[in-house]
């Protein structure tokens, strides 16, 4: 009898022990760093309330974790669904608009005749072209990228496209066009060359 006594008074006093500590541990909880912006009621209620009175508390604390966890799962669900779905479209977008360039540089080809530049491509766009097997999962890093970053987070449209577009290809283009030339040479030159020529004549005009 007076054994059996003696190791009820043990564990319980070891189960008191326990306890103690785990209210110490989940004391020390809303002071985390981590989670000093998290404004929540249970957060106030933990920091504030004493030690005393926790345990009471756990049940209910429990059943209201419970049921938020629930539903931040469920918004977690639906926003890696839209994740994917944005990357699907990016990638498309990313890919239609590598075609377009392909197109624009193939279509530039002049008609076969007897000038020098017949059948030449007046534009020509060179560049690394990616893996498109791959495309999607590199749009997941660039909307994580763009997501995470306070500058580019409300970035819209064909902002969000473009700089995808330029993840895709991260060594850029090389675009090049026929310049004009009297004698008739087939010489070609950057795009931002001829630019800079327009605008020169454009100011000076």
């Amino acid at each position: 009898m007076t054994a059996a006594h003696t190791t009820c008074r043990d564990t319980a006093r070891e189960t008191e022990r326990n306890l103690e500590g785990s209210v110490s541990r989940l004391k020390e909880v809303p002071a985390d760093v981590r989670f000093e912006r998290l404004d929540i009621p249970l957060r106030t209620q933990i920091s504030a309330l004493d030690s005393r009175h926790i345990p009471a508390m756990a049940a209910t604390w429990t059943n209201a974790l419970a049921s938020r966890i629930a539903a931040l799962t469920s918004d977690l669900e639906v926003m890696a669904k839209a994740r994917e779905t944005l990357a699907a479209h990016l990638s498309g977008h990313v890919a239609d608009l590598l075609q377009r360039l392909d197109q624009a540089s193939r279509f530039s080809t002049f008609p076969e005749g007897d000038a020098p530049w017949s059948g030449q491509k007046f534009l020509t766009i060179r560049y690394k072209r990616p893996d498109l097997t791959a495309l999607t999962a590199q749009m997941h890093e660039s909307v994580d990228a763009l997501a995470g970053n306070q500058r580019t987070r409300n970035l819209k449209g064909i902002d969000v496209v473009m700089r995808c577009l330029l993840a895709a290809v991260p060594r850029g283009f090389n675009a090049e066009v026929m310049k004009p030339n009297a004698s008739q040479r087939l010489d070609r030159v950057p795009v931002e060359e001829i630019r800079g020529r327009f605008l020169w004549q454009r100011e000076c005009c």
